[in-house]
């Protein structure tokens, strides 16, 4: 976000990006407090498991694709190494 617009513009980037944030909160906890009345605890949980598989599979992807390749270390590299080597 911050690199997105001009510098006169950070106030109002910035409150919209407050406003939007707090704004979704908000609605997210009175929504839940509303499907806890009228369904109960089970349907509640049960909403946030597509939200939570999501984030888990993006965090796998994040993991597995955009990490640097492990540097390969022969076996008689290994007893050479030190800490101030790395």
């Amino acid at each position: 976000l911050t690199r997105t617009y001009r510098p006169v513009e950070r106030f109002k980037t910035q409150a919209a990006n407050d406003f939007t944030v707090f704004g979704i909160q908000a609605v997210a906890s009175l929504s839940a407090g509303a499907v806890l009345f009228t369904a109960g605890w089970d349907t509640l949980v049960l909403l946030t498991l597509p939200f939570l598989l999501a984030l888990f599979a993006g965090l796998f992807f994040l993991r597995h694709h955009l990490a640097p390749p492990p540097i390969p270390v022969s076996a008689a590299e290994a007893g050479s190494l030190d800490f101030q080597d790395l």
